[in-house]
């Protein structure tokens, strides 16, 4: 994601940067440059360096970018447009992780040794969500589990319904894995 504070954003070998700004709702990085050095004019290649972005979810090639040069007329003017074919490859990039200061998990019991009902709450995202993402919740070995029925609500909530049916994966060493879709809204 862009971050506007950032006044080294872009940067280029090639020229001298005036303005770089990504705008979020059109999906495109307008950099607005001046004194083009003499030898990257023709022939020759360069590139951009942009920062500021966060990574994407998942590792993968993502493709439909393009690049754009225009002139100086207002309106500008397109000069030269590459096709859709353009790829950003983010494999190999970490992923991130969800703070444990974004994540809530409240109990509405405190009897020992009786069930509960858990909220589990996220309220700081360090990612863009997509749709039709999924969740994983992992439950100590040492805690007593038995699923009685999910709800989930927000990006939690299910496709149709409010009730989850997570696919549930018991580890060796004792820990449950509770694995569902989520993100439809």
């Amino acid at each position: 994601m862009y971050n506007e504070r950032d006044k080294d954003f872009c940067r280029s070998e090639a020229f001298e940067l005036v303005s770089s700004r990504a705008d979020l709702i059109s999906q495109r990085l307008r950099i607005t440059y001046i004194n083009m050095k003499q030898e990257f004019i023709t022939g020759k290649t360069f590139s951009i360096t942009c920062r500021g972005f966060r990574n994407p979810i998942y590792q993968a090639e993502w493709k439909g970018f393009m690049f754009t040069m225009y002139d100086q007329e207002d309106p500008p003017n397109a000069i030269e447009t590459t096709g859709r074919d353009l790829i950003f490859n983010s494999i190999g990039f970490l992923p991130a992780k969800i703070s444990l200061q974004g994540m809530r998990i409240q109990p509405t019991i405190f009897t020992i040794a009786e069930y509960s009902q858990w909220t589990a709450s996220i309220t700081d995202f360090p990612i863009p969500l997509d749709t039709e993402c999924f969740v994983e919740i992992t439950i100590p070995g040492d805690l007593a589990y038995k699923n009685e029925g999910m709800i989930g609500s927000q990006m939690f909530a299910p496709a149709a319904g409010s009730a989850i049916f997570p696919q549930v994966e018991t580890i060796p060493d004792g820990r449950t894995i509770l694995r569902f879709e989520s993100c439809f809204r």
